[in-house]
């Protein structure tokens, strides 16, 4: 099974990171082939997406999410498998991991999946996900105790 690994350093704290990642229907803000993330249910979010004049739509399960760790999901049809792993560098810097698996065979003939497939798309959204968080979140993030955050220096 071909397997695409990458990984990004972001300036915020791992737990912000890891909260953006749970948060699916916000993937259009910095994946910008996701058109529209609809939660379903608890574990699975209805996608849709363009790469070129291509347009998917289709259905990833959330497999694990091990807390201020990893998050992994699956499309429900195809094999097409993704995760990201977080790790806390400072009280403000993390190390953000996307893993995308698949059967390459049937990709063309699947639904497709949420995270591009080639390196250098998973590195597009990763540079998207950093821009977002440093950029776009810094003034509105608060602690987990609800105190906000300081500004960077």
């Amino acid at each position: 099974m071909p397997k695409i690994q990458e990984g990004i350093d972001v300036d915020v704290p791992f737990w912000a990171a890891y909260e953006q990642w749970t948060r699916p229907d916000h993937f259009p803000e910095f994946l910008g082939h996701v058109l529209a993330a609809n939660r379903i249910d608890e574990d699975q979010v209805r996608f849709v997406t363009k790469t070129g004049a291509m347009r998917r739509e289709f259905i990833v399960r959330m497999l694990e999410e091990r807390p201020d760790r990893a998050i992994s999901w699956s499309s429900t049809v195809g094999s097409t498998f993704c995760e990201v792993t977080l790790e806390s560098l400072s009280h403000d810097r993390s190390h953000v991991e996307m893993s995308v698996y698949w059967d390459g065979t049937a990709q063309s003939q699947h639904s497709g999946s949420l995270f591009r497939q080639e390196a250098e798309g998973i590195r597009q959204d990763l540079a998207s996900f950093k821009e977002h968080m440093e950029l776009r979140l810094w003034d509105t993030r608060v602690d987990r105790g609800g105190h906000a955050a300081p500004s960077p220096a």
